[in-house]
């Protein structure tokens, strides 16, 4: 759910900060998908977080299925392995890879976003929703018209969130200076001329 995306991407030094932008690359992302899906229907299995959450053992079934892997329920307890617990040490981003599956793990949004921006994910990425079997709570939700000052606005508050973010990370993360590191090869390596 796209909400939920938002409200997960306030927190991540992975992803823009702002529910609009996040909206934005989210419908995008989703649109590749569906394309790709309706293009080679019997390559695409489509799982849902949601219903992963939901039931975990029946979703791994059928991925494994899908794969033609074997399924093993040792693979739920992905969380009890020295590789998870040193992901969750590195990030906060990571950290819920040494928990089991978080079953509550959806409808932050309800909480943690307010209306104007669950109308804008809604605005930017309703198609999208509707598409994957999500409910819009505006059914008509109309049409984003920003002026300048609005998108300002929005760039300003993603700016600050990110820096909010990325000082958490400077403080508690263990692999923040790799991935600044990583960051600044990759627009080094981008700068090169073709």
């Amino acid at each position: 759910d796209p909400r939920d995306v938002a409200v997960s991407s306030r927190k991540s030094v992975f992803s823009p900060y702002h529910p609009l932008l996040t909206a934005r690359l989210w419908a995008e992302q989703q649109r590749l998908g569906l394309a790709l899906a309706a293009r080679f229907p019997e390559e695409t299995l489509r799982v849902r977080y949601e219903d992963l959450l939901a039931d975990p053992d029946a979703e791994l079934r059928q991925v494994c299925g899908f794969l033609g892997e074997i399924y093993d329920p040792r693979m739920l307890k992905f969380f009890d392995t020295s590789g998870a617990r040193r992901s969750a040490r590195l990030s906060a981003d990571w950290s819920n890879t040494a928990r089991p599956i978080l079953r509550d793990n959806t409808r932050k949004y309800r909480k943690e976003l307010d209306d104007d921006e669950v109308w804008m994910v809604e605005v930017v990425a309703g198609t999208e929703m509707q598409a994957l079997g999500y409910a819009l709570e505006f059914p008509d939700p109309g049409e984003l018209e920003l002026g300048w000052r609005q998108r300002l606005g929005i760039r300003l508050l993603d700016e600050a969130w990110h820096m909010k973010v990325e000082l958490r990370s400077l403080r508690e993360d263990e692999n923040h200076w790799r991935r600044w590191s990583r960051g600044a090869t990759m627009l080094m390596l981008g700068a090169l001329p073709r």
